[in-house]
């Protein structure tokens, strides 16, 4: 896999803790109904996001094939949920002063959860967007042969919706930044806030 794809579903994979500033044309999710435990949030939301690693991994060209190259818009991608259904991911992402030595990488794109089944605890959700969560980062890359340092900001927005097999159903809304320099996390999940670092 090229380095810029490693890249971002590395960052899909590290942001189990991660939304918005906020902003007018950014999602807003709501929190009602049978609100999800933090670890099952958590949960929840870390699976959807090993599915987003799953699809950009495959889905951004990387420099060693054009160094320097706009990567913008990226094609839509799709990747299936561990228990069956999938998110699709699509947006723009902009690596044109990202080359072999690393670079700056900025994105904005959307996740779209379709029927997603996750497991929490024993228990199996079926998670929809609601709307949807919007993903957006800018993030700094220093890169050493196999290692790199990574710096920068990863946000996403939104909300999703969902029911579990023991009846329950709600809506959870997110807002959670990571700051990648200090690993600092402050948000919410579900209304239940987050703090420290990842």
């Amino acid at each position: 896999m090229r380095k810029a794809a490693r890249l971002l579903a590395l960052t899909a994979g590290v942001a189990v803790l991660v939304t918005a500033c906020g902003g007018d044309d950014l999602p807003t999710g709501t929190n009602s109904g049978d609100l999800l435990t933090t670890q099952e949030a958590l949960d929840v939301y870390a699976q959807l996001n090993a599915a987003v690693g799953t699809a950009l991994g495959g889905a951004v060209p990387g420099p060693a094939a054009s160094p320097g190259a706009a990567m913008d818009p990226i094609t839509p991608v799709s990747a299936d949920c561990p228990y069956g259904g999938s998110v699709r991911v699509s947006g723009d992402v902009d690596a044109s002063s990202f080359g072999q030595n690393g670079g700056n990488i900025s994105f904005t794109l959307t996740e779209s959860i379709n029927g997603c089944r996750v497991m929490s605890g024993g228990y199996e959700f079926t998670v929809d967007g609601d709307p949807n969560i919007a993903i957006s980062g800018d993030i700094d890359v220093s890169m050493d042969g196999q290692s790199f340092d990574i710096s920068g900001t990863y946000d996403l927005d939104g909300g999703f919706s969902y029911t579990s097999d023991d009846g329950r159903s709600g809506s959870c809304a997110m807002n959670v930044s990571v700051n990648y320099g200090t690993f600092a996390v402050s948000g919410s999940i579900c209304g239940q806030s987050l703090s420290g670092t990842s």
